[in-house]
């Protein structure tokens, strides 16, 4: 019997096969690459939450301030987050921020921001649930590097960033190096796992005010 190609019948390799000469072929995978505002706007809600979670673990962690004679200054500290005295809170924000990502993308392919505006990671190549071994490397690139290593990891979340506008399908360079790529869900053919956008958007306003109540806490100590 003559294969797909040979008898030109278009031949589907997700989802064709063959039976008695006829070609049964489920439809495709198919999927609408997510728009950039709405990654944006996913990304606000996703440090929103990690910034209450962060003022949590600052509230731990940061110890006592003193006055010092070689203070950094805020540029260097920003670029080498391991120049003031605080570092081991730097480390434990790195940690903190990767496993938010990491666990949730692993699980779901979905963050709690991505849920509200209704955006999934699959696989660059399949359409499917994007593998552990590439939810890591996607974690590893960001948010883990760039926000980890100095000055260089500066560099690499702005190369990150900004990617997404030279990409054809929109992605950041943590996509293009993981083989990934964010869909949107609310497309046809596609579908979200379940979290109501009522229970995300209630998530996203506790951890908002939960942000501002540490971070007012922060500056009035």
């Amino acid at each position: 019997m003559p294969n797909a190609e040979e008898s030109g019948v278009p031949h589907n390799r997700t989802a064709g096969a063959t039976l008695a000469g006829m070609t049964i072929a489920p439809q495709a995978a198919t999927w609408t690459t997510a728009a950039r505002r709405h990654r944006f706007a996913a990304f606000l809600v996703d440090n929103l939450i990690l910034l209450a979670a962060n003022a949590l673990i600052g509230l731990v962690l940061k110890p006592p301030a003193q006055p010092r004679a070689d203070d950094p200054g805020y540029l260097t500290t920003l670029l080498n987050p391991y120049a003031d005295t605080d570092w081991p809170l730097q480390i434990a924000i790195a940690v903190v921020g990767a496993a938010y990502f990491w666990v949730q993308h692993a699980l779901w392919g979905q963050t709690l921001g991505k849920r509200l505006y209704r955006l999934k990671v699959v696989s660059a190549a399949t359409g499917a649930m994007p593998t552990r071994r590439q939810v890591g490397v996607r974690t590893l690139v960001h948010p883990f590097l760039s926000s980890a290593v100095p000055y260089l990891g500066s560099v690499l979340y702005l190369v990150d960033a900004l990617w997404i506008f030279a990409d054809p399908r929109r992605r950041c360079l943590h996509d293009v190096v993981a083989g990934t790529v964010v869909v949107d869900v609310s497309a046809p053919g596609m579908k979200a796992p379940g979290m109501s956008r009522f229970l995300t958007g209630l998530v996203v306003v506790v951890a908002a005010f939960a942000a501002f109540v540490l971070i007012t806490t922060l500056l009035a100590a």
